[in-house]
């Protein structure tokens, strides 16, 4: 293989990986440690000497100008400042690698490369590169190594079994206590410190155990101080004393016993006191509860207008004659209970105008337990509506004043009544007003604006 060397502007570290063949590569690779290793004798043929650095050759290539040999990089360091042929000076130029020098140069008896450690090894160049500094076992013993365990330090490859055995802190090592293994720098601090078998000693000097049975120990151990057990007795004596502290004890503990019997009977007696009059209090709690409970729901049950009642069993009441009562309401809140009762009757002489029946309606009031905490008498005017369930328009509306009077100062509790409400034969459907109050056999009734003459309190239907 021949390479012509001419002027390039190409970088000259490229064109040197360039001109390797894949051959050469495992050649070039001992060859650059010729300048680091000496030879046992110069070469006897000096066309294995560079012209250039005057050295042996490294890589040794022929120019077909002048048939000198000449190390690869010398020529190419020198060719990248003068184009021309280091001897002849001829351009133009090729070159081609000499095999066999390389071959006699690989046979040259040379010195190790680690000489200067202490390695007094001699051989052939090529056993140099190939076996001597690459062997692990029966190889040179100085060159520099890092440890296989990945602590990270380098030594010569003889110490390095002497490092992993005794000195590198990450090395293979078992706990001599649980036989876990890991690495020494992990077993010699955090394990050793949570290690179940390492041995702890009695805080009490009883002896040396095992963490894992230190905590059972302590909880039986014979030389612990404590407490006596009998109550009463502030003794601190050891565990294993124990029976005798009691045994030589035993009339103190019975007057202990004794004292303590007297204490808990006299606590039992103030404490049944005690109850009894607790037990009162939660009777006396439990009526006053009851009747807030009572009054708070007869107040929520009356509800203050606007509100709505539902008149059922239309027809029954028109052929009994009967008063059909709503539930009770208050005027406001915490006012006066009231109640509206409605009555289908025929017409009266006074109205015999009107033919048929009528509705009347009467507003009556209650006898409550907030009566006597209220203003009387008091004027009072109120809404009443007799609803169109055929929609939210056209209410038959009235409005009913009268004085209210307490029930117990008159012989009726009814305050003011209307006789004429509205006509039975207006409660129909009617087809040009679209209204119709009577449907489902039941009347539908509104308790409105509510209006006193001596209060602020107004409702709004």
């Amino acid at each position: 293989h021949a390479y012509i060397l001419t002027h390039t502007t190409r970088p000259l570290h490229n064109l040197h990986y360039s001109i390797y063949r894949t051959s050469d590569l495992h050649m070039s690779s001992y060859y650059s440690e010729n300048h680091h290793c000496e030879f046992l004798h110069p070469p006897e043929d000096q066309d294995l000497v560079c012209p250039i650095c005057r050295d042996v050759l490294t890589n040794p290539h022929t120019t077909t100008c002048c048939k000198k040999l000449f190390c690869l990089h010398c020529l190419l360091r020198s060719n990248a400042q003068h184009p021309h042929c280091p001897l002849c000076r001829q351009t133009g130029f090729t070159v081609q690698p000499s095999e066999n020098h390389s071959m006699a140069i690989q046979s040259m008896p040379a010195y190790c490369t680690m000489r200067g450690s202490g390695c007094n090894w001699t051989g052939p160049l090529q056993d140099l590169t190939r076996t001597h500094l690459q062997a692990q076992d029966g190889g040179c013993m100085f060159v520099p190594a890092l440890c296989p365990d990945g602590c990270g330090q380098q030594m010569p490859r003889g110490e390095l079994r002497a490092h992993r055995e005794g000195r590198c802190p990450l090395r293979p090592f078992p706990c001599p206590h649980c036989q876990e293994v890991g690495t020494h720098q992990h077993i010699t601090l955090p394990h050793l410190a949570t290690c179940t078998m390492f041995p702890l000693t009695c805080p009490n000097g009883c002896g040396t155990m095992p963490r894992c049975q230190l905590e059972h120990h302590m909880a039986g151990c014979p030389l612990a101080l404590i407490w006596c057990s009998f109550p009463g007795c502030t003794e601190v004596i050891h565990r294993r004393d124990e029976p005798v502290h009691n045994k030589e004890n035993t009339q103190r503990h019975l007057d202990l016993l004794a004292s303590a019997v007297r204490r808990v009977t006299r606590d039992l007696q103030e404490q049944e006191k005690n109850n009894h009059q607790t037990k009162l209090h939660q009777q006396q709690m439990e009526l006053v509860h009851t009747r807030l409970t009572q009054l708070e729901q007869r107040m929520n049950d009356q509800v203050g207008p606007p509100i709505d009642f539902t008149m059922t069993d239309y027809q029954r009441h028109c052929c009994h004659g009967d008063w059909w009562c709503s539930p009770a309401f208050r005027t406001h809140f915490r006012g006066y209970s009231m109640y509206l009762a409605v009555q289908v009757k025929p017409v009266s002489r006074q109205m015999a105008g009107n033919v048929g029946r009528n509705i009347a309606m009467e507003l009556r009031v209650n006898e409550d337990d907030l009566n006597e905490h209220l203003m009387w008498p008091q004027w009072c005017t109120v809404t009443v509506q007799m609803l169109n369930q055929l929609g939210e328009r056209d209410h038959f509306t009235q409005t009913m004043r009268g004085e209210i009077k307490r029930p117990m100062e008159v012989p009726s509790s009814c305050c003011w009544a209307v006789e004429c409400f509205i006509a039975c034969s207006e409660l129909g459907y009617d087809p040009h007003r679209h209204t119709q109050y009577l449907k489902e056999d039941c009347l539908k009734i509104r308790v409105g604006e509510v209006r006193l003459q001596d209060t602020n309190f107004m409702y709004d239907a």
